[in-house]
């Protein structure tokens, strides 16, 4: 198989209109904390600044682009190598990753003990196993660690199980939609939503 990575330009372009998306509505935002207007694109229908829309489609869209890719990937390399070899899957996944996960989470552990900076212990267990999305719809946050949500809702998105063989399948609540078979090149992939 071809080591060369696969490049789409324009996906790159999304993905970084989509993060200065993110960071502009989190400036937005935070325009309160230095006496500033946060409703400068105006409210929600429940009060909250609008500046949150921005956020939430931008987020969207990274999930999107990531989901497109990871699956171009493996479609890829089942046509090329006739399966998927998903060990070196979770390898190239744990390399890239792990190393700045762990990393800042340390920093940021170490922070709020050093300025004494109150946080339930508990959920240090759903940041070291990828479940930060836990704690923060529960409004239990680690300080410094609310946008590890995001990367526990990507990490859980791509759990690939195998099935029959070497065939991907992509497992998410079924009452969303019902489950559809999508053939590529002559490849079946079955994806249950």
């Amino acid at each position: 198989m071809n080591n060369n990575p696969i490049y789409f330009s324009g996906l790159n372009g999304l993905r970084a209109i989509s993060a200065l998306s993110v960071l502009f509505s989190h400036i937005t935002l935070s325009l309160r904390e230095v006496g500033l207007d946060p409703y400068i694109f105006g409210r929600l229908k429940d009060g909250r600044p609008q500046g949150l829309l921005l956020a939430g489609y931008s987020v969207t869209i990274f999930f999107v682009l990531s989901g497109f890719r990871i699956t171009y990937l493996l479609l890829i390399e089942k046509e090329k190598r006739g399966n998927i070899q998903v060990l070196k899957f979770y390898a190239r996944r744990i390399l890239r990753i792990w190393p700045l996960y762990y990393s800042y989470l340390i920093l940021a552990l170490i922070a709020s003990y050093v300025y004494k900076i109150d946080f339930s212990d508990s959920s240090v267990y759903c940041y070291i196993f990828f479940s930060a999305n836990i704690p923060f719809i529960l409004e239990a946050s680690i300080p410094f660690l609310a946008h590890y949500w995001s990367i526990g809702v990507m990490e859980q998105l791509r759990k690939v199980v195998i099935g029959n063989g070497d065939t991907p399948i992509f497992v998410v609540d079924r009452s969303i939609c019902p489950e559809e078979e999508i053939r590529r090149g002559g490849s079946r992939v079955r994806i249950r939503i």
